[in-house]
C-alpha cells in the first residue's frame, strides 16, 4: 500500500492489468499479471521482511575455500537488504521501479523473473538450494 500512495502513477496500469484479466484467480491469473508481479517483487525487493536472512548457527569450526574460518558458536546470515540493493545486482538499485521486472514485447508485457521465484541475487524467500 505504501509504495501505491507514493507512487500513484503505477494505479493505472495495475488497475488496467487486472481488469483486462477478467479478475484474479490466485490458482490460475497469478502468472498471467506480469505487471503486478513486478510490483511486488520490487516492493519486497526495497522493503524485505528482514535486513539479514536465513541464519545459520556454526555449530563446528568452519573454513571456507577462500580461508575465511568461522569457529563454533557463531552466527552466518545472508545480508538480503544488501544483496537486493546492490548496484552489481540491480540498475539504479535504490530507487524504486514498479515495473522492473516486467518487459514489453512483441506478445505483450511478460515477466522477467517471478516475484515467486528465488535467486542469488533475490534470496527474499531463501537461497535458491532451498527453495527447490
Amino acid at each position: 500500500m505504501y509504495n501505491l500512495c507514493m507512487h500513484p502513477e503505477y494505479l493505472p496500469p495495475l488497475r488496467d492489468e487486472l481488469l483486462q484479466s477478467g479478475g484474479v484467480h490466485l490458482n490460475n491469473k497469478n502468472n498471467e499479471l506480469p505487471l503486478l508481479d513486478s510490483f511486488l517483487k520490487e516492493t519486497g525487493r526495497l522493503n524485505p521482511v528482514t535486513i539479514f536472512g536465513m541464519p545459520r548457527k556454526v555449530l563446528s569450526p568452519f573454513t571456507f575455500s577462500n580461508g575465511t574460518h568461522v569457529p563454533p558458536d557463531n552466527w552466518i546470515v545472508v545480508p538480503q537488504k544488501a544483496q537486493m540493493t546492490d548496484s552489481a545486482n540491480y540498475d539504479d538499485a535504490e530507487t524504486f521501479h514498479g515495473f522492473r521486472f516486467a518487459s514489453q514485447g512483441s506478445e505483450g508485457t511478460r515477466s522477467e523473473s517471478r516475484f515467486s521465484h528465488p535467486s542469488w541475487q533475490f534470496p527474499f524467500w531463501g537461497s535458491v538450494k532451498q527453495a527447490w
